[in-house]
């Protein structure tokens, strides 16, 4: 019997260098009803579960090589995985945890845990852990990246642009990267630098709407209000019917005094977002510039209404 489930288990790893899944099920089934207490039948049939988004019956099999060998940190992480997959992140933050209490050194469990800390925006467990995960393995792009992203939340910008540019020394592909660091570097108010990441990542992929939003801020914070233009136009091309998107490029138009065309963008963001104070007063003040004095007062009092201070006093200036 022995010799026939060692040549059972070889046949079953040969179905998994090929992806044959279902000869990976049966396989296992075999080995299972040869011993049921031989954890390789389980585990090779709970990855080819894994594989074919059966998750409850790869927990299944995960649980009872488990029962089989408490011991098995691949067994923890494996079933981790998909409990992550039905968004059961408790169950899958104990079993990465037990995962890496058997083995102190595998960076894996740290990383998975900590963009799972992420999800939960536990961001200083998310820091923790990825720090591990590129301590014990300093070649991981995505432990400096994730760490990059716990620092951001975290309001700790220089350690998010350290982290961030550890991540694309080693990998210069990942345009999310650029574009975090770009937000970053927004955040602190050194906008060259936003602009210039903003633009890297648009290199590696031109069809970021966040990236050209991002960089259309920069440059209205800078006073650059045609490149701010170009870059809302942009978004709009890409994701039609964005309410922030519409009311900046009006706050671009308006600054550069084309009171007509700002009107006609606070009017499109309100399509989308109708309640929106900020919309309303700035209207009103495009409004109040070209002469319409009544919708202007109009605008403000709906602008008062929804709580804008300063709407208030505006009206209160046009009588």
């Amino acid at each position: 019997m022995n010799q026939e489930i060692e040549e059972l288990t070889k046949a079953l790893d040969e179905a998994y260098d090929l992806e044959d899944w279902d000869t990976v099920i049966a396989l296992g089934e075999k080995i299972i009803e040869l011993n049921s207490g031989n954890i390789n039948g389980y585990l090779g049939r709970g990855i080819a579960y894994c594989e074919l988004k059966q998750s409850d019956l790869a927990i299944s099999d995960f649980s009872k090589a488990l029962e089989l060998d408490p011991q098995n940190a691949d067994s923890y992480q494996y079933r981790a995985e998909e409990y992550f997959q039905l968004e059961q992140y408790d169950k899958a933050i104990e079993d990465y945890t037990k995962a890496i209490e058997l083995n102190l050194q595998d960076y894996y469990p740290y990383l998975k845990r900590g963009y799972i800390f992420g999800i939960l925006e536990q961001y200083q467990s998310m820091a923790d852990d990825l720090t591990r995960a590129a301590e014990l393995k300093p070649d991981t792009s995505m432990a400096y990246y994730g760490s990059g992203l716990a620092y951001k939340a975290l309001n700790q910008q220089e350690l998010a642009i350290e982290n961030f540019s550890k991540a694309i020394e080693l990998d210069s592909t990942y345009a999310k990267t650029y574009v975090e660091r770009g937000k970053s570097y927004k955040i602190v108010e050194r906008y060259p630098e936003a602009i210039e990441d903003f633009t890297k990542g648009l290199e590696i992929d031109s069809n970021n709407a966040d990236a050209y939003f991002r960089r259309g801020n920069c440059f209205l914070e800078i006073r650059q209000y045609q490149e701010a233009i170009a870059d809302f136009s942009k978004v709009l091309e890409i994701e039609p019917g964005d309410s922030d998107t519409y009311f900046k490029r009006g706050n671009a138009y308006y600054y550069l005094e084309n009171d007509k065309l700002a009107v006609e963008d606070f009017t499109k963001s309100l399509e989308f977002d109708p309640d929106d104070a900020n919309v309303y007063c700035n209207r009103a003040i495009a409004y109040r510039n070209l002469g319409d004095t009544e919708a202007a007062r109009f605008d403000f009092t709906r602008a008062t209404e929804l709580g804008h201070d300063q709407a208030k006093e505006k009206l209160a200036e046009l009588d």
